[in-house]
């Protein structure tokens, strides 16, 4: 579990940190947005690193995150209709919050601080931004660590290992 968890950090870590000798000299948190609308992180501690990314996907991206949240949560089908129960269903079958759960009670104190900074920058964009956030997904909102985890764990399994294995069998 943790595995997962540190490869995801450490993939995050690579796209937000630009690594060279003035990323040390950072007296203030920004985020620069390139013409490209890439993100560019700026930040005085790790946690304020990791708020920023939050912030800066849900800026990018908001409607499409907390659609994949709410699917990690095994409720998609509660939210936005029965086109989502079967996805629900596997989610529920192969327990991922409860997988989520767990791992969150195994981090160190520092590991959780820095998800709930991420999850905090979702949610203080959500706030500020309000009118950038379909209805539709703003029942998702707000969003906490357990919906971070539980999104890994849904990615690794139900579309790298199980629709991969499916695919694989179907040749």
């Amino acid at each position: 579990m943790k595995l997962i968890f540190y490869s995801s950090l450490i993939f995050i870590a690579i796209l937000c940190i630009q690594c060279n000798s003035e990323t040390s000299k950072i007296t203030e948190d920004e985020i620069l947005w390139d013409s490209w609308g890439v993100p560019h992180i700026y930040a005085t501690s790790e946690n304020k690193l990791y708020y920023s990314f939050g912030w800066s996907q849900m800026r990018s991206h908001g409607d499409l995150i907390m659609k994949l949240y709410g699917q990690a949560r095994g409720t998609a089908a509660e939210y936005w209709g029965v086109e989502y129960l079967k996805t629900d269903f596997l989610v529920q079958q192969l327990n991922l919050p409860q997988m989520a759960e767990i791992c969150l009670n195994n981090l160190s104190e520092n590991e959780l601080s820095i998800i709930q900074s991420f999850a905090d920058g979702f949610n203080a964009y959500a706030r500020s931004h309000p009118e950038s956030i379909s209805k539709e997904f703003s029942v998702v909102l707000p969003i906490k660590p357990h919906d971070i985890v539980a999104h890994g764990y849904r990615v690794f399994y139900l579309e790298f290992l199980i629709r991969r294995s499916l695919n694989q069998s179907q040749k």
